[in-house]
């Protein structure tokens, strides 16, 4: 018996050391990392199709407080529109420079961010107010990178 016990074990261990060799450890694979965005539009046409059809809502208020729920809705959108487009403006080429060009859209961001807060609470003042600032941070940015402000 003895001598059927050895050669039974040295099979079993023979057996066992060729489990899973035909197969290749798995190893986990990390998903690729979404490509970056392209930049497909201008900072002239992130003004002309969303900032400034934006901003005139914002700067209605002023005029003429908005009659229901659906129009301040349609001012705080709008408000997110030009904080939106500020994002918009600080990737890729769009960046002029690290510097004031970056100030200038923060600002931005910001004045519209509270306008939008305004609207959310239907407050004329707030809106108008953060509206005002708004308008100043433009136009403080207008004066040093729209060469139509320079006459050329």
């Amino acid at each position: 018996m003895r001598v059927l016990a050895i050669p039974a074990l040295f099979a079993s261990a023979f057996m066992l050391a060729g489990c899973g060799q035909g197969e290749a450890p798995q190893q986990a694979v990390a998903p690729a990392a979404p490509a970056a965005p392209v930049s497909t539009v201008t900072v002239r046409q992130i003004m002309l199709g969303l900032v400034i059809p934006a901003a005139d809502v914002v700067w209605g208020v002023a005029n003429e407080a908005p009659a229901d729920d659906a129009a301040w809705e349609k001012v705080a959108a709008s408000a997110a529109m030009i904080a939106e487009a500020g994002n918009l403006m600080s990737t890729g080429e769009r960046v002029v420079d690290q510097a004031e060009w970056l100030t200038y859209v923060k600002a931005m961001r910001d004045a519209a961010t509270a306008a939008a807060a305004g609207a959310a609470a239907k407050n004329v003042d707030q809106t108008s107010d953060a509206g005002n600032t708004l308008y100043e941070t433009c136009d403080t940015c207008h004066m040093k990178y729209m060469l139509a402000r320079e006459g050329k």
